[in-house]
């Protein structure tokens, strides 16, 4: 570690999460580890998800793609998102699948013959993917084309709360499915969310991917399996008045211990979460003045020395807690910590091994 930050990455509650998901759901998992799996660093995530069972794994680019199968040669591995179809020969030496993200996507192409299609439908997203009616043309144009189409799939655009649109969304996926004249392999609905509430009884497998890290909607049981760390580089007791960082936004009281941090907004703690609360040896601290690119401050009402940790989500914050103080979710903490930032990998509460992502 060149620098004293960085994100801890609990292995093992992985291992948990998977099978809490699978025995929740009833069915089987694909695991969902684009961005980086969601900032966990993608090769010690495959690595556990196979250790799991996990053989099917879900990805947005073919860039992703590549660097799981260069993990596996054997599992599955779908592109959630468009693929150029100038990388088809690619796509098929890879043995990789991809999605049909319209109706016209593959009009050009005179030979799918070797090309794993997941036929997507647009029930309710209205992202990509093909409304229910054009299903039954668009399935026999890849049949005729000689596409192995091995998948049926939607995407829920409210999971996470407790509204009837989901249940419309299933209700108009297995209409169409049972209009098909297809077997498929593989069906897939559900995300975290609905993996964990809806009842689905068509699908062969749900698509999770916040949820491998403990985190869902609605607090499932599910172990959360990040947490994020800095240590203090300086700590000095101000005079009552003197401001502190750029603007001088903050002015000292005279009393707090105005502590240095080396994490900042190129690490990924938004310049806008000035003033949020830091945990750190028994207090937490707010963050005082603006964040700087590279380091921030607190004002700590005790003095640490130079070396203490500081958590800004974990054990003692929790993530939801930080994502609804910014405005946000999850997600957007995760995905934005950088690549600057090193991650640390846990089991058994062991540290077992540490990546720089910027030198993988």
């Amino acid at each position: 570690m060149y620098r004293n930050t960085w994100l801890e990455v609990d292995l093992d509650a992985l291992g948990q999460n998977i099978h809490t998901l699978q025995e929740r759901s009833g069915k089987e998992l694909i695991a969902v580890v684009k961005a980086n799996a969601y900032g966990a660093g993608i090769r010690q995530t495959v690595r556990r998800c196979l250790q799991e069972g996990v053989s099917f794994f879900a990805v947005s680019s073919l860039e992703e793609a590549l660097e799981v199968r260069s993990i596996t040669t054997d599992a599955e591995v779908l592109i959630l998102g468009p693929v150029d179809l100038h990388y088809l020969p690619l796509v098929r030496e890879k043995r990789l699948s991809i999605i049909t993200v319209n109706k016209d996507a593959f009009r050009d192409i005179a030979d799918l013959t070797g090309v794993k299609i997941h036929l997507k439908l647009d029930t309710g997203m209205h992202r990509i993917g093909v409304l229910p009616e054009q299903a039954a043309d668009l399935l026999q144009e890849l049949k005729e084309k000689g596409a192995s189409v091995e998948g049926l799939m939607t995407h829920y655009a409210r999971s996470d709360e407790e509204t009837d649109f989901t249940a419309l969304q299933y209700s108009r996926f297995v209409n169409c499915l049972k209009s098909l004249d297809h077997s498929f392999r593989y069906i897939h609905t559900c995300n975290t969310d609905a993996a964990l509430h809806l009842k689905d009884e068509v699908s062969t497998h749900v698509r999770c991917g916040l949820g491998l890290w403990g985190y869902s909607a609605r607090n499932d049981g599910l172990k959360e399996a990040f947490a994020l760390y800095a240590c203090v580089t300086n700590s000095k007791l101000l005079p009552e008045g003197e401001p502190v960082s750029y603007g001088g936004h903050y002015l000292s009281d005279g009393k707090s211990h105005i502590l240095t941090l080396p994490i900042g907004y190129a690490d990924g703690i938004r310049r806008d979460y000035r003033g949020g609360r830091v945990y750190i040896e028994g207090e937490e601290a707010p963050i005082a003045g603006s964040i700087c690119m590279d380091q921030l401050m607190l004002a700590c009402k005790a003095d640490h020395p130079a070396g203490a940790k500081a958590e800004f989500f974990g054990p003692h914050i929790p993530l939801y807690r930080m994502a609804e103080e910014l405005g946000t979710i999850p997600y957007e903490i995760l995905t934005g910590i950088s690549d600057r930032v090193t991650r640390e990998y846990t089991e058994h509460q062991e540290r077992i091994a540490e990546e720089e992502p910027r030198f993988r």
